[in-house]
């Protein structure tokens, strides 16, 4: 008889019987095989050709009738699976608005570097691909999505960026288009308007645009502070402030729960102080509160009350009043202000009354004055600057026991000078100039004085001024300037060294007969376990003075706030 593999003629019941089982256990045996790898198995398929009968081995005959089997498969094969398309990476780092950290046990991978953890990132969903919060350039506005296309400022696709980076807030964004890109109906009748006021105008977004909704979670915004303090002009201070930077005046508690969960006097967006400074010369008390948008507007509206007293070399002085302040915020700039202050002024324990400025002020004073104000602020920061300028002028009128008007023009300038790539080791120069001019009738304690630490370093403080019968008077024109150069001393910029010399004068009337100048250096540590504002040291020797002056080298600030 024939084998397997070959199409003979089958000869006997007997080889078909043997043939057909050993078909059949070979068809097992691959099957078994493909299906043990993991993959399904398939009959085989040969090419096509006449029936091929095979015979049986040394098995019983069941029949004797010749049969054939057709050839309708193909031998079991081995199917690999099709790789998954690579997801496309952008080419280049992605912009965001903070600094990415060093990779750590809180950052995530993330293409061109590691960033901070998702929750930082503020995304939406749009057709269920994001479409905002990432590759926007620092400082600039969002760029409006595209709702049909998803992509981002940067023109990459916005489904490109891992999924485990972002995390979406909504699913869906209420916007000017629909899925299919048609414009969708305001209807203000049931809040579908983006603005979801159903009184307000329509807003119409150029096809194509949505509205992107952030939504934020609230910070901290009261501070309860302690400090204490000691310098060269001051003596020893401490002081407790409350600062609350979201007030509502009109919002009182009403149960318990808006005290405990702190929502009482709270939402509104003003600002409320209470501080208390007391100190061995000189003591300050104040509550003061300022809508920064009153009646929502662009202008401001401030209150304050206040009580101060200073124990002077020659004079005690205690001051109680208030004042009342309108302002106007033109631009991030510029800014003007009007002010009207009343307080009573009173003056005791003179060291003599032969000086007919001092003998005039004694007792209680009533004064008041309407302020007018204008200022241009372009410096980087408020605190420590380092590039722009800061200029104010003011003009003021009193009435009251005294009538006189006031003229005063400061302007402080800033430069860094050179800096480390990464923005820190600034060497700063400033100029600074103050001038101002006030009337005859000003009363002793509205005149005008320098020297110590904030004003002329090099003199005593209020060292620098006219006298009458060995009495410091206070002039009724006064010019100061500084220069100074900053620079560090460590690369942390902890410890920061300054160069600096101070001039000008104190007149009794407008002139520079009596010019005054120093020269010196100092230090200043920052300890941030003590605050932001640094430890200051200064020595400073007088170049120009005059024989009434009163010197002194050294010149200090320590301070704590917490």
């Amino acid at each position: 008889g024939a084998f397997r593999g070959q199409s003979p003629e089958v000869n006997s019941p007997e080889s078909y019987i043997e043939g057909l089982l050993g078909e059949r256990r070979e068809a097992v045996r691959e099957t078994t095989a493909a299906t043990t790898a993991g993959f399904p198995s398939a009959p085989a398929a040969t090419p096509a050709t006449e029936p091929r009968r095979v015979r049986t081995g040394n098995t019983t005959p069941t029949s004797g009738r010749m049969n054939t089997i057709p050839q309708s498969y193909e031998p079991p094969r081995r199917v690999r699976p099709r790789p998954l398309p690579q997801q496309q990476v952008p080419q280049r780092p992605m912009s965001h608005r903070r600094a990415r950290p060093t990779a750590g046990p809180t950052t995530l991978t993330y293409p061109g570097g590691s960033m901070v953890p998702p929750a930082q990132h503020q995304t939406s969903l749009v057709s269920h691909s994001q479409t905002g919060g990432t590759g926007q350039p620092n400082g600039n506005p969002v760029v409006p999505a595209d709702y049909r296309s998803a992509v981002l400022g940067s023109g990459t696709p916005a489904q490109a960026y891992p999924s485990s980076v972002v995390r979406a807030q909504n699913e869906e964004i209420r916007g000017q288009n629909q899925e299919n890109g048609i414009p969708q109906a305001q209807d203000f009748l049931f809040d579908n308007s983006p603005q979801g006021d159903p009184f307000s105008q329509a807003l119409r977004a150029a096809p194509g645009q949505i509205d992107l909704t952030y939504e934020v979670s609230e910070a901290r915004t009261g501070r309860l502070m302690f400090g204490v303090g000691v310098n060269s002009d001051s003596g020893v201070v401490g002081s407790i402030v409350l600062d609350e930077r979201n007030f509502d005046i009109t919002r009182p508690p009403t149960s318990l729960s808006d005290v405990l969960n702190g929502t009482a006097w709270r939402g509104a967006g003003q600002r409320f102080r209470l501080e208390a400074v007391p100190g061995s010369q000189v003591s300050r008390y104040m509550a003061s509160w300022t809508d920064p948008y009153f009646l929502d507007t662009n202008f401001s509206l401030g209150l304050s009350g206040f009580f101060y007293s200073r124990f002077f070399e020659d004079w005690d002085e205690e001051r109680a009043g208030g004042r009342v302040t309108v302002g106007r915020q033109w631009s991030p700039e510029i800014s003007t202000s009007l002010a009207v202050r009343l307080e009573d002024v009173t003056v005791d324990n003179p060291s003599t009354l032969a000086a007919p400025l001092l003998a005039e002020a004694v007792g209680s004073n009533l004064l008041s004055t309407v302020r007018v104000s204008a200022s241009h602020d372009t410096r980087d920061m408020p605190f420590l600057p380092g590039a722009g300028h800061y200029i104010q002028a003011g003009l003021e009128q009193a009435f009251g026991d005294f009538s006189y008007p006031r003229v005063d023009v400061s302007a402080d300038q800033y430069f860094t000078a050179y800096a480390r790539p990464d923005g820190g080791g600034r060497h700063i120069i400033s100029l600074s100039g103050n001038v101002a001019w006030t009337g005859d009738d000003t009363p002793i304690f509205e005149r005008y004085f320098a020297g110590g630490f904030q004003t002329f370093r090099g003199f005593e403080f209020r060292g620098v001024s006219p006298r009458q019968a060995g009495v410091r008077v206070g002039g009724e024109f006064m010019a100061l300037g500084t220069l100074q150069y900053t620079f560090p001393i460590t690369a942390s910029e902890m410890l920061q060294g300054v160069v600096f010399t101070d001039f000008g004068t104190v007149e009794d009337q407008a002139g520079f007969d009596d010019f005054r100048a120093t020269a010196g250096g100092g230090i200043r540590i920052t300890v941030p376990a003590m605050g932001p504002v640094p430890l200051a040291f200064d020595w400073a020797v007088p170049i120009a003075k005059t024989d009434d002056d009163d010197t002194r080298m050294f010149s200090f600030y320590i301070g704590m706030n917490r």
